[in-house]
């Protein structure tokens, strides 16, 4: 081959080889993002138990892929709903924070802070969690830790 013949030779080598690279990266930018767009473990909706010294407490809870948290569940009171927010550690877990309105008849009377960290076994979800009573103005009546949550995740109904 010629030095004439050469140059276009190379030319054409560089091309592929470039597009091949950038073809290349491309799927791997493609695959890494459609993995990073996979619901953590923990998202979707759970029927739990929380364990206060024995006092069992039924709630819902539903994490939403946002990062989100809301909890239903009943107490003496009636019902009450539970908003708040969630990250994932990297070893898997999860860490939550949520807030309760706390009313007596009627009347606003404060709010419950929920702090916690859970562990996802498949369908299953295991955890820790305490929290504080405060009043409107900041006074921390009282605080707690150590109480266990127990979940089952609670699984679509099938298509018909």
């Amino acid at each position: 081959m010629n030095q004439a013949q050469l140059v276009p030779a190379r030319l054409a080598l560089t091309v592929l080889v470039s597009t091949v690279a950038v073809l290349g990266a491309a799927g791997v930018y493609q695959a890494s993002a459609q993995s990073s767009s996979l619901p953590p473990a923990v998202v979707g909706t759970w029927n739990a138990t929380f364990n206060d010294n024995g006092q069992l407490n039924p709630v819902l809870l539903t994490f939403h892929a946002d990062r989100t948290l809301l909890m239903s569940g009943v107490n003496g009171e009636g019902s009450s709903l539970t908003l708040g927010g969630w990250s994932a550690s990297p070893d898997g877990g999860v860490a939550f924070e949520a807030r309760v309105l706390g009313a007596e008849k009627g009347k606003y009377m404060g709010l419950i802070r929920l702090r916690g960290n859970l562990n996802v076994h498949g369908a299953a979800l295991t955890g820790t969690m305490g929290g504080e009573a405060v009043t409107p103005d900041g006074k921390v009546l009282f605080s707690w830790k150590g109480e266990t949550i127990k979940a089952l995740r609670v699984a679509p109904p099938a298509a018909e």
